[in-house]
């Protein structure tokens, strides 16, 4: 089991089985919640799929379903566009195994925007944007490792 936090939710932390794809809220006391468990990854959870990026040994690894890629590794390459005229956004994943295409509506779309705003605002509400951002981003990724148990 994996500990996570939700993305973009502060609270409990979830418990992920990367054997299953199955999650659930982990209850904590008050004292075991000031104490800062060991977190380990971050999961985004959509019908029917849980979407995580989680810390395994020395590699960063994206499960969405049963299938992972290892973010750190040169031959993962991850890309993320925005459609304006359409108000989607894809993001796509790709190794030498195989590649995902995921298009949905994007976030300035739900909240209303005509388009995006700054691209660093991408990653603080978008579990996809920030996975990319992962991907694409040396520091973060020693960041992460270093601070991912």
């Amino acid at each position: 089991m994996i500990l996570a936090r939700p993305f973009n939710r502060c609270g409990t932390g979830v418990e992920f089985d990367p054997m299953t794809g199955f999650w659930q809220p982990v209850e904590q006391s008050q004292s075991a919640a000031e104490a800062q468990p060991d977190v380990s990854g971050c999961l985004f959870a959509l019908p029917h799929q849980a979407c995580a990026i989680y810390r395994q040994d020395q590699q960063l690894v994206l499960q969405i379903n049963h299938r992972i890629w290892h973010l750190n590794s040169d031959d993962c390459e991850v890309k993320y566009l925005h459609c304006v005229s359409s108000g989607t956004t894809t993001f796509t994943i790709a190794d030498t195994i195989s590649s995902k295409d995921i298009t949905y509506t994007a976030w300035w779309q739900k909240l209303g925007l005509s388009r995006p705003g700054q691209p660093e605002e991408d990653e603080q509400h978008d579990f996809f944007a920030y996975v990319a951002e992962v991907a694409n981003n040396a520091e973060l990724q020693q960041s992460l490792l270093t601070h991912w148990k």
